[in-house]
């Protein structure tokens, strides 16, 4: 089902939309008036929709009662990488951006729009091959937390292993202090984010 109203500014964002995030469109049952006023749209094929033999609520012309059956696919999730700038090749960068003819590049685009996308893919391509990935770290701390409260936390764990070490009162006094110190500054992080 590809939508067909581009005589509106909402039919145009809709498509724009779908087009956008790879959408289709999978509803094929009209309502009492021959239009499909219920949409349903994925991004992954095995999509189906069709009238159910047994209704679950009462009948009304304009919503006709659907079931949607989706196909069993084993979706493994994309293991994310975010691009290294600290070890990046800049001098490459640099290089490979010089030897660009913008002019010969930007001569088949009709708009602005077009000469910024193609930009854009031209400089995915060098980040892509200057510039390293790494898998990004798995925090252990909220992302609200601020960088005195972990290097907060962290001293309080230094004290609290050195008490486990040596039993040394003083380790004791004083991870007593930092942790009640983290409790306050934990409680107002939290307030000031949300």
């Amino acid at each position: 089902m590809v939508p067909s109203n581009y005589n509106s500014t909402l039919g145009c964002g809709l498509i724009d939309f779908m087009s956008l995030n790879n959408f289709s469109q999978f509803n094929n049952i009209p309502n009492s008036d021959g239009r499909y006023l219920d949409l349903i749209m994925s991004n992954f094929p095995g999509v189906d929709v069709s009238e159910p033999l047994e209704l679950l609520s009462r009948l009304d012309c304009k919503h006709p009662n659907l079931l949607v059956t989706l196909q069993k696919t084993n979706f493994q999730p994309k293991k994310r990488t975010d691009h290294n700038f600290y070890r990046a090749n800049y001098e490459e960068i640099a290089s490979d951006l010089e030897c660009i003819d913008w002019v010969e590049r930007f001569s088949s685009c009709s708009n602005a729009n077009e000469m910024v996308t193609k930009f854009y893919d031209e400089l995915r391509l060098i980040i892509d091959r200057s510039v390293p990935k790494r898998r990004p770290s798995k925090s252990k701390n909220h992302k609200w937390f601020s960088r005195t409260l972990i290097k907060l936390l962290s001293e309080k764990n230094k004290l609290r292993n050195r008490y486990r070490k040596y039993g040394n009162p003083r380790d004791k006094f004083e991870h007593d202090l930092l942790r009640s110190r983290c409790h306050k500054l934990i409680d107002k992080c939290y307030s000031d984010k949300y």
